[in-house]
């Protein structure tokens, strides 16, 4: 356990104390100007109603892909080699 402790209190004599200095060191540039504020307003997501029955056809359905297109009225294009 003392082993572990004095690595600990090396690691942070090491790393963290030379870090805090240079922090220290570091000064603020207050002549940054202000940032504007964000007046713009965010859009809703619409989602539509699904039915759980639909949503279950879609798993059981070989192709949902083809489900999809079928269910929003356009016809699936069949794929030609």
């Amino acid at each position: 356990a003392v082993k572990a402790y004095n690595s600990s209190v090396a690691s942070f004599e090491g790393r963290v104390l030379p870090k805090t200095r240079v922090i220290e060191q570091l000064t603020v540039n207050d002549s940054l100007p202000d940032l504007k504020r964000v007046e713009t307003e965010v859009r809703e997501a619409v989602v539509p109603d699904v039915d759980s029955d639909e949503i279950q056809d879609a798993i059981e359905f070989e192709d949902a892909d083809a489900f999809i297109e079928e269910d929003s009225g356009d016809t699936p294009k069949e794929e030609t080699l």
